[in-house]
Formats: C-alpha cells, sequence, structure tokens
C-alpha cells in the first residue's frame, strides 16, 4: 500500500497508467484496437529508475492481460465487461429440497443479498446479470456498457432470432436441449453443480407444492411450500416483474427463466405469476428477468 500511495503521490500519471490498463481489460478488444491507449501509456513513461521499475512491471502486466485474459473468442459471448457473472463463486448457497427425489432449490435468486431480493435480471442466454438500482441498470460487475436503451438493440441478444438447431450450432444450447453450462446464468454465477431449472422442473414446483401469496421484508410474492414430509421446507420466490429496454415493467407480478429454449426463434419457457395466478410461461428472449438456481438430486 506503501508503494501504491507513494506511486499516486510522487507520479500522478501512475493513475492514467492504471485506468488505460483497465479499460483495455475491461473490454474485450483486438490487440490492434490497443495503440490509442499504449500510446497514452508511453507518453508517461518516467525518467527515474525507481519508477521505471513500477512502469515496466505494470506494462508487462498489461500487456499478459491482453495476450491471456483479454482477447477475444470465436464462439458466442456476452456484450458486456470482461469478469461479470462470475463474482459468486466460490460462495455457499443454502439449498432446499422440496419434494421426494425432486431438485435442490436455492434459497435466494442469483445477485440476491435475501431472499426477498429478485436480485440480477436476464435476457435469456445472458450471464452477465443486471440490477436496477433507482431507474438505471448496473450489470453485476458494475458496468452499464452495452445495456439496451429504447428502443431496444437486439444484436446484443444474440439468441434471439435463432431456432434450436442454430442455438446447438453455436453452442448457446447442449445436446439435451437446454442452456450450455457457459451460457447457464445460475452455473456462471455460482459455479459447482447450480444450473437453471427446466421448464419441467418450473412446472412440477407448481404442481407439487403449496403456494401461499405473502410479503416477505415488505416484498410481496410467494412462499412455495413442500407438502407432506417435506411441509416444513419452503422457498420465498419475490414478484420483482421483468426488464424491457431500459424499463422494468410489472413489479407486482413474478417472471423467471428456465433454461429450456421455445420451438419459435424469438420464445423461451418461463415461470410466471401474481397474486391470484400461477403458470408455466412462453416469451420473447429479450425480457429481462431473474433466476432461481437448482441442483439436480442425487441418489
Amino acid at each position: 500500500m506503501k508503494l501504491l500511495e507513494r506511486l499516486k503521490k510522487e507520479w500522478p500519471g501512475f493513475v492514467v497508467l492504471a485506468r488505460s490498463a483497465g479499460r483495455l481489460c475491461a473490454r474485450k478488444v483486438r490487440k490492434e484496437d490497443s495503440t490509442q491507449e499504449m500510446s497514452q501509456i508511453r507518453t508517461l513513461l518516467p525518467k527515474t529508475r525507481y519508477l521505471q521499475v513500477a512502469t515496466c512491471l505494470s506494462v508487462l502486466f498489461l500487456f499478459y492481460l491482453i495476450r491471456f485474459g483479454c482477447s477475444p473468442s470465436d464462439k458466442p459471448t456476452q456484450f458486456a465487461t470482461i469478469g461479470c457473472g462470475r463474482a459468486e463463486q466460490g460462495t455457499m448457497h443454502k439449498k432446499i429440497q422440496l419434494w421426494e427425489n425432486g431438485p435442490y432449490w436455492a434459497d435466494t435468486n442469483i445477485g440476491a443479498t435475501n431472499s426477498s431480493d429478485p436480485g440480477y435480471y436476464f435476457w435469456w442466454g445472458d450471464t452477465v446479470g443486471y440490477m436496477r438500482v433507482g431507474d438505471s441498470w448496473i450489470a453485476s460487475c458494475g458496468s452499464n456498457s452495452h445495456f439496451l436503451s429504447d428502443p431496444f438493440d437486439l444484436k446484443y441478444m444474440p439468441t434471439f432470432g435463432k431456432s434450436i438447431d442454430e442455438l446447438k450450432y453455436l453452442g448457446w444450447i447442449a445436446s439435451n436441449g437446454v442452456l450450455s453450462l457457459s451460457h447457464d446464468a445460475a452455473h456462471v454465477h455460482w459455479g459447482g453443480n447450480w444450473r437453471m431449472p427446466t421448464i419441467v422442473e418450473l412446472n412440477e414446483l407448481c404442481d407439487k407444492c403449496n403456494w401461499k401469496w405473502t410479503i416477505n421484508n415488505g416484498v410481496s410474492g410467494f412462499t412455495v411450500r413442500g407438502r407432506g414430509n417435506y411441509a416444513s421446507a419452503s422457498i420465498f420466490l419475490p414478484a420483482g416483474g421483468h426488464g424491457k429496454g431500459t424499463s422494468l415493467n410489472f413489479a407486482d407480478s413474478g417472471y423467471y427463466w428456465s433454461s429450456v429454449p421455445g420451438k419459435d426463434k424469438d420464445r423461451a419457457w418461463g415461470l410466471y405469476f401474481s397474486s391470484d395466478y400461477l403458470s408455466w410461461d412462453y416469451s420473447s428472449r429479450y425480457f429481462w428477468r431473474p433466476v432461481r438456481p437448482v441442483q439436480s438430486f442425487q441418489k
């Protein structure tokens, strides 16, 4: 820390260098696109030996990030800042089984601080996730770059308008017809055996549990409770609405994605509920919705 503070005090250009390095790593740039940033860095190189050493180390580290950490991929990728969507990996999450041989359900949504928090919202196939802060959307890494505005730009949603065969060919979904793990928001964020639920599992959640509309920490939603031997087990699903462009709509209703695409090129399966209604949902992939992770039951 003393070294860092000395660099900031004795050489203000160090801060600019750090920011330039951050900008290069914060987006998926091609090497030839880094010319402007590197030109700025070169003009800041000090003449003193002490700072030259620090500069050389910083530049070497920068090139390492460009070469190994920030290179673009030929495969489909998320259109947001590198590092988004992975902050929660390694965190322990409570899991709850609600019926015999059923999956384990997480007690919170992805990105939520508690069970009544909607957490992050995703378009179908997105692994970045955005949280509603006031009237704005902020990415899981704190960025708002590449976010949609009205009218929303579908180029930032590469699963929209693609058939199931196209999604398989491009690697978005696996051979079993659900999102591949690299495009499964639950798995990318939480790691381990966590994944997004299938539409079958969401339907079973509706059919095999008791649902009661309640208020939890001032948030409306359903307490979903198991039956029989599982009557003591429950989860809370907050009604957080869904995003569309820059707006958050129907905040008194609940919408949750499954990992299953629809046969129509612009749709996917999910769950919908309001205070007096509960059903599966078949909606456009460009809606932004929360995700409640699950783990498969292992006998």
